[in-house]
């Protein structure tokens, strides 16, 4: 394969292929061993979208990098704490690692880390299928380091482990397994599947923070596929890895199949994906008391926590406003409340809801009242309560679709009560 495989890696990224390129002459310049490493070899075996390019490099990573720079132009940022450096140029970014061996001091515990061969490095890895490397500096470029089989299991499409205390070591790789199964089409082995019951059975999940389970929550609801994604975090029992206490969540992939739909259709103007709609249906299935012990899961985005503590009051506060009145003055007032993501979540939890927020986004919102506070006043109606009332009363009757003299008739009328 040699040489051609790694020429059909180059032309599967496109213009990046020229980093590719640039990577391996730095290389050689360098006597350094590099290699690509991991889901882009693996992707270009299964005929798929190329993600990240990651370069692992038996050395001076940074050294590397920053010769790049010198010569190519971009720049760099240096990841201290996790030992790599990104090269951002224009063409895109490409990220580097030195080679290294890793060490869990215990379950859950982020690794120690020591220098090591590129052979060395590929045997930290997760999953088979990732331990797998494209050398692209001389004098063995393109070869392929398969040490542990992994083209074999992506043509039988299953996802192996390298070892039995894969998931005691990491278990934030199982989420990352329902990505794979999810995205790929890869299914879980055996000894995947007994890796996965026995870091159950140990409680080794309970050592990782609930911030970093919350980042492997969010990574899966970026999942282009998310029904399937969410079928695999169902069938391989996920959330019961969370904590002892965190209550059995059965979460329904059909719905957020739903909202995903809906995002890409009548929401598609009104907020850039559904992300944070994922992240306040799956609030909705915990009971507050349970949102307010496991906020920490959603921290770390503006406006998050307050959504994952708040919106589900506010929607089942509408919902239920909603079941009981098709006046379209109530409904304006309940759905103004809400922002977009809670709207989009909102438009999946019932038929009649979904008319209202249909009707709130084609129509209500648009509807604003002829009737204005300064006009009010000069007519005599002070300011205070009795404004607020009017203002209200008026814009209530313009969601209605009222006309001018009527939004009129009820501001006056408000303000007298």
């Amino acid at each position: 394969m040699g040489n051609l495989f790694l020429q059909k890696l180059k032309d599967a990224t496109g213009h990046r292929g020229q980093l590719i390129e640039w990577v391996s002459e730095a290389g050689d310049a360098a006597d350094v061993r590099c290699a690509l490493v991991g889901g882009c070899v693996r992707d270009v075996l299964l005929g798929v979208s190329v993600g990240d390019l990651d370069f692992v490099v038996e050395g001076n990573a940074k050294a590397l990098a920053e010769n790049l720079v010198r010569h190519h132009g971009g720049h760099m940022l240096v990841h201290a704490a996790f030992g790599t450096v990104t090269w951002r140029t224009n063409l895109g970014e490409v990220d580097f690692a030195m080679s290294r061996t890793e060490r869990y001091g215990q379950a859950g515990a982020l690794p120690e880390v020591q220098p090591a061969s590129l052979e060395d490095d590929l045997g930290r890895r997760d999953f088979s299928v990732n331990a797998m490397a494209v050398v692209v500096s001389t004098p063995t470029k393109g070869l392929l380091l398969d040490p542990f089989d992994g083209r074999s299991d992506l043509q039988k499409r299953i996802l192996r482990v390298l070892h039995s205390g894969s998931f005691v070591d990491d278990p934030t790789r199982a989420w990352r397994a329902a990505r794979y199964e999810g995205r790929l089409g890869l299914s879980w082995s055996e000894d995947t599947v007994h890796a996965w019951s026995h870091a159950l059975a140990v409680g080794a999940s309970y050592a990782v923070s609930l911030q970093r389970i919350g980042n492997e929550w969010d990574k899966l609801c970026g999942e282009a596929n998310i029904s399937a994604v969410i079928d695999a975090v169902q069938k391989h029992k996920l959330f019961t890895a969370i904590h002892p206490d965190f209550p059995s969540v059965a979460l329904n992939s059909s719905t957020f199949a739903a909202i995903d739909a809906a995002s890409q259709s009548r929401f598609v103007d009104l907020l850039s994906d559904p992300l944070e709609a994922f992240w306040i249906r799956l609030a909705l299935e915990l009971s507050e008391a349970a949102r307010e012990q496991f906020a920490p899961l959603a921290s770390g985005i503006h406006g998050r926590t307050d959504r994952w503590q708040n919106s589900p009051i506010k929607l089942r506060r509408t919902t239920e406003s909603i079941r009981k009145t098709t006046d379209l003055g109530s409904w304006g007032e309940c759905l103004s409340l809400h922002s977009a993501p809670e709207l989009l979540v909102l438009s999946t939890m019932s038929e009649k809801a979904q008319s209202a927020v249909h009707w709130w986004i084609d129509v209500g919102r648009g509807r604003r009242t002829v009737v204005t506070a300064k006009e009010l006043m000069t007519h005599g109606v002070d300011a205070g309560p009795q404004l607020g009332r009017a203002l209200q009363a008026a814009q209530r009757s313009a969601w209605r679709g009222e006309s001018q003299e009527q939004q009129w008739g009820v501001a006056f009328h408000a303000a007298k009560q």
